[in-house]
């Protein structure tokens, strides 16, 4: 596996890429992880899993791609993000096939929205365009969502869905009689996660007499404006900056409802680690995150607005049997998500590319 970001790095995708390795190696494969650092470190184990980092830099981090897949001649390479480049290069090099993971597929308006012209306009050419350049053998992604809109990059190439597991997280029990308060809202903050909606919502609750205290976990470019956008309700929401397992996991249990008001998800995340904690959520009604909804049912999904992100919170704030309703619910559906399952699918979809790689070679010899 190549990526530019593992473990102990957080994140949806990095949560999504280290289940997926529990999985596989709950299935007795081996893997390697072949990271990027800021600091050239000794090869490390994460959850049975050998990860080596490069020294720093582009040029560093591509050549310590080639060097580890021409060390070990490794069955099949699985990369993501930058790395996929260099890795699919590297490991047609090394006779193997090469699997591309993708997590969302923005296009060149999104990109230059979400980024600015120039490094939004790089972005794209970087993590899509490549795709038509440099063929990955096959294709993960995490929803069909995400699946559809890899569909025009794949030319006709193979794509698996692989949904995601839910227990990586601490177990709860079934029912829980501590009180619950509050929102909370998890995640980088950046303008597509709409914590400034949030704010909104929060500050249209405190004219409507509801006790609306958002507790905003995360971190990101958008920290600063965001504060200042709440400097009027400073005792409604409170930033807590990025925040360990254990504190995170206390702040969505004792919230009696998490907030994801993202115009932009390749999966939701936040929503999964509410349900698996019993707490309900209201969430935008974006495709991604519709997907998740509709195995979990743990929570609302509301028109990306404001009002109606208000109008959804104050409902769960103001009725806690029908929260606690959700959240019983979306709990019991999250234990059913496990990382075996989908270690399944991707061994799955990694034997198919390696048959089919072995075909097309013995094709064109």
């Amino acid at each position: 596996m190549c990526t530019p970001r593992y473990a102990p790095q957080v994140g949806g995708a990095e949560t999504w890429l280290r289940g997926v390795a529990g999985g596989l190696t709950g299935l007795g494969h081996r893997l390697l992880v072949l990271g990027a650092a800021g600091a050239e470190t000794p090869p490390e184990w994460i959850d049975g899993v050998e990860v080596r980092r490069a020294p720093p830099g582009r040029i560093a981090f591509a050549r310590h791609i080639a060097a580890g897949i021409r060390a070990i001649r490794p069955d099949v390479v699985v990369s993501q993000y930058s790395a996929t480049p260099f890795a699919v290069r590297a490991a047609h090099r090394a006779g193997a096939p090469a699997i591309a993971i993708v997590h969302d597929v923005y296009g060149l308006p999104e990109s230059v929205r979400m980024k600015g012209a120039a490094t939004g306009t790089l972005r794209w050419l970087g993590l899509e365009r490549t795709m038509r350049l440099v063929r990955p053998d096959a294709f993960l992604a995490n929803s069909t969502s995400t699946a559809r809109l890899l569909e025009p990059l794949a030319g006709g190439r193979s794509i698996t869905i692989v949904p995601p597991g839910a227990d990586h997280l601490p177990p709860t029990a079934e029912r829980d009689d501590e009180e619950r308060s509050g929102i909370v809202f998890v995640g980088r903050l950046v303008r597509r996660k709409g914590v400034a909606d949030l704010i909104e919502a929060v500050r249209t609750l405190r004219v409507r007499g509801v006790d609306a205290k958002a507790t905003v976990v995360g971190d990101g470019p958008e920290a600063a404006s965001l504060r200042q956008l709440a400097r009027d309700l400073m005792g409604e929401v409170r930033f807590a900056g990025r925040v360990g397992d254990e504190e995170l996991a206390a702040a969505i249990r004792a919230s009696a409802v998490l907030a994801l008001p993202s115009t932009r998800e390749g999966w939701g995340l936040a929503i999964t680690e509410a349900a698996a904690r019993g707490t309900p959520y209201v969430a935008y009604d974006i495709a991604a995150v519709r997907e998740q909804h509709d195995r979990l049912q743990g929570g609302l999904l509301v028109d990306p607005a404001p009002a109606s992100l208000a109008n959804a919170l104050e409902r769960m704030l103001r009725d806690p049997t029908e929260a606690r309703r959700l959240g019983e619910q979306g709990r019991a559906a999250a234990a059913t998500m496990t990382w075996a399952d989908a270690g399944q699918t991707v061994e799955g979809a990694l034997r198919d590319a390696i048959a089919r790689f072995g075909r097309n070679r013995g094709r064109s010899s």
